[in-house]
């Protein structure tokens, strides 16, 4: 996959040696694919503790959430055209078909199915009055 070079470089400054982390996200009942740092995977999995309670005092729903995302990660190398390798299964589960949404999140990026993120986006949230707005 070629990812935009104002994605690239916020990723990765030598994009030749980088490696990043991708995982298989959900929210509802959406399915995508991040994109992270090698750092920020580095950070967000080595504090579990901030993310499901720690291992003396975990919140169960918390720690099946923290467990079902790591379960999936893996690291992605970029090929010598700079196109990020993304493997298969990935593609498959966030059914990612010929075309994909790419979305800056800060410190990652998001991979959508396109009819998945605009059927996501547009679903409005009950307490968002902005998102009702046409």
């Amino acid at each position: 996959m070629n990812i935009p070079a104002s994605f690239r470089k916020q990723l990765s400054t030598d994009q030749t040696d980088a490696n990043v982390f991708i995982t298989l996200n959900k929210i509802e009942n959406y399915t995508f694919l991040c994109i992270l740092t090698q750092e920020h995977f580095q950070a967000i999995s080595s504090e579990p503790s901030l993310s499901s309670g720690g291992p003396f005092d975990p919140d169960p729903a918390k720690m099946r959430r923290f467990l079902s995302i790591m379960k999936e990660a893996q690291d992605c190398h970029y090929d010598e055209q700079g196109r990020l390798i993304i493997p298969k299964k990935f593609i498959e589960k966030a059914d990612i078909r010929g075309h994909v949404t790419i979305v800056g999140a800060r410190e990652y990026i998001q991979l959508w199915n396109p009819d998945a993120f605009q059927k996501y986006i547009g679903t409005p949230d009950a307490g968002d009055a902005a998102s009702t707005a046409s």
